[in-house]
Formats: structure tokens, sequence, C-alpha cells
């Protein structure tokens, strides 16, 4: 009778966990968040409660706190990284980064920090919850050697070569993220002044300078290359900048 009553309280509990998720995915699309940052929070805080519901740990939402994330952080820290990548040996798993651990809790800490502002707690449990540390590394860069190497392994012939040196250059030298890079339009070209308006997190605009020999790049790409890269028919002036043909944009994974 008590592992029944129990497994009912389970699947109650879960009932509630997955309408709070509901909510919370339309409260992020409502909010304009990204497609690809809303499937990233999602996904963590369906990791978070699907690790409770296995350890026996799953409780109504108001009862959850900071020993069922301490548990979760332990877990995580003794995860593997890709689990579900069918390509990579079982010895060339790592562990996940503090930087992924990190992830985790401020995603979970901002979910119950929305719980209380909609009022589905009475108190933020996780509000004082500590971050975890991560290391303070600096990030090696490329030297000027190395990236002539590259370019020179790009080429530049062919229109295809053109696109890539000119992805190169705006990734080396305007730090965009690949996401900004590959939403950049014709129009979003300043290039008798050197700049780019793109769009980065948190649909924010920012105006990015380029380099000389960037806008040399892409003043080449855009006259001699971009169009035979695109149907004669289906060619346009305004979007995207960075084509794969048939006027179709190149995605991150391209």
């Amino acid at each position: 009778m008590g592992t029944k009553l129990a497994k009912k309280t389970i699947e109650y509990d879960l009932q509630e966990i997955t309408g709070l998720l509901d909510e919370y995915e339309s409260c992020l699309e409502t909010l304009n968040r990204r497609p690809k940052t809303i499937e990233w929070y999602t996904a963590i805080l369906r990791s978070f409660f699907g690790f409770l519901k296995m350890n026996g740990l799953m409780k109504p939402v108001s009862e959850l706190g900071k020993k069922e994330l301490k548990a979760y952080i332990s877990y995580r820290q003794n995860a593997k990284k890709w689990p579900n990548n069918p390509y990579i040996n079982e010895e060339n798993r790592g562990k996940l980064s503090a930087y992924s651990i990190l992830g985790d809790v401020r995603t979970i800490k901002v979910f119950w920090g929305w719980l209380y502002n909609e009022e589905y707690v009475d108190k933020n449990a996780l509000s004082k919850f500590p971050l975890p540390k991560v290391p303070q590394l600096i990030l090696k860069t490329l030297t000027g050697e190395q990236i002539k190497v590259i370019l020179n392994a790009i080429g530049h012939g062919s229109s295809q070569e053109v696109k890539y040196r000119c992805i190169v250059l705006l990734l080396l030298g305007s730090g965009l993220r690949i996401s900004e890079l590959i939403s950049i339009k014709n129009n979003d070209l300043d290039l008798i002044h050197g700049f780019i308006t793109v769009l980065g997190k948190g649909q924010k605009q920012r105006v990015v300078p380029i380099s000389t020999l960037t806008r040399k790049e892409i003043t080449k790409y855009i006259k001699y290359h971009r169009q035979g890269l695109c149907s004669e028919n289906h060619f346009i002036c305004s979007p995207p900048l960075m084509v794969r043909g048939f006027r179709l944009p190149v995605y991150a994974n391209t």
C-alpha cells in the first residue's frame, strides 16, 4: 500500500513539474528568447528533474531545494561528456567541465526565481545557493603566423574559398559568435566606414569594427562571388550575406 501511494505521489509531482516546465517555456518564448536558448534551458531542467525521479528524490516543487541541487551537482561532477554520442569511444569521454556544471546551476536557480516571482512557491529556496567556482584561465590566441597558415590553407580562387576566407577573417578579427556571423545580412554592412551591425545575445544590437583586409575580402566576395553561389532567379541583394546556394543561409554546422 505504501509503495503504491509513493508511486502515485511521484506521478503527481511529475505532472506538476511537466506543467510548470511547459509554462516556463511559453514564458521564455514571450520574452523572445532564442529557440536554441529555450531548448538548452529546458534540457537542463528536464535532466535535473529526471535525476530526482531516478533517485527517489522527487517531491512537490515547493519542498525541493538546496539538498536536491547539491545531489545533482555531485552527480554531474562525476558524469561523462557526450553520453549519447555513438561516434566517441568510452575512453575518450572525459568528465564534464566546471563551466558546464556552472551553466546547469545558473539555469536551475533562474527557474526557481521564476517560480517565486510567479507565486508557485512561497520562498526562493535557491536564492542564496552559491555558484560553483570555475577556473579563471587566460585564453590562448592565435599568432600572426598561425593565422597566415589558416588563410593560406583555405585558398582564394573559388567562390567557396573566398566565402570561407571572409568567415575566418570575421571570426578572428571581430570576435563574432557563429550565431551572429550567420545572421549578418547585406544591409548590416557599412563597408565605407568599416562596421557591421550584429544582433547578439538577448536580441541586442551592437556595432562591430572590421579590418581593412576583411573589408576588401567582403567587397570582393559580394562583387564577384556571392551571386555565383545563388540561383540566378533567386538572387536578392539583402539577406543573407553568407550563402550556401539558392540564397540559403550558412548554418552553424554547415
